[in-house]
C-alpha cells in the first residue's frame, strides 16, 4: 500500500472515529502491529474508495455491527457518523429497518448502545472531528 493511501486512511479513521478510534487502533497496534496495519490497509482502504459518500458507508456498517451484535462497534460508528454529519434520525431508522431481518433483541442493543452516544454527545459536547 502507498505512503499516500495509508496516510489518507489515518486521516479518515482519525476524523471518523476521534480520539476514542486512536487510542483503540493504538492499542490493537501495540498487540499485533500486522493486524493493526491490515485494518488500515484493508478497513480505511475500502473506506476511500468511490461509489458511496462516508455517511451510506458509516449506516452501512452501522447496519452490519447491529446484525452481528456488537454494540461496542455501534457505538463506535455512531459516533464516527455523527462526525462525518448522519443524523439521529437516519442512524435509529438503520437500525430499525434491521429488526425485520436480524431480530429485535440484536435492534434493541443496537439502539441502546446509539441512545449512549447521543446522550453523551450532549452532556460533554463530545468530541468532534476536526
Amino acid at each position: 500500500m502507498s505512503d499516500e493511501r495509508i496516510e489518507k486512511g489515518r486521516t479518515l479513521r482519525r476524523e471518523g472515529f476521534g480520539p476514542e478510534g486512536e487510542a483503540r487502533w493504538e492499542e490493537l497496534n501495540a498487540i499485533d502491529p500486522g493486524h493493526a496495519q491490515s485494518i488500515l490497509e484493508y478497513g480505511f482502504g475500502v473506506w476511500a474508495r468511490p461509489g458511496l459518500d462516508l455517511k451510506v458507508r458509516e449506516l452501512v456498517v452501522i447496519a452490519a455491527v447491529t446484525a452481528q451484535d456488537l454494540s461496542g462497534e455501534v457505538e463506535l460508528h455512531v459516533r464516527s457518523a455523527l462526525n462525518r454529519g448522519v443524523t439521529r434520525q437516519e442512524i435509529i431508522e438503520t437500525i430499525v429497518q434491521c429488526a425485520g431481518y436480524v431480530g429485535f433483541p440484536k435492534t434493541n442493543h443496537a439502539l441502546l448502545a446509539a441512545k449512549r452516544v447521543f446522550e453523551q454527545w450532549e452532556e460533554k459536547k463530545e468530541w468532534h472531528a476536526d
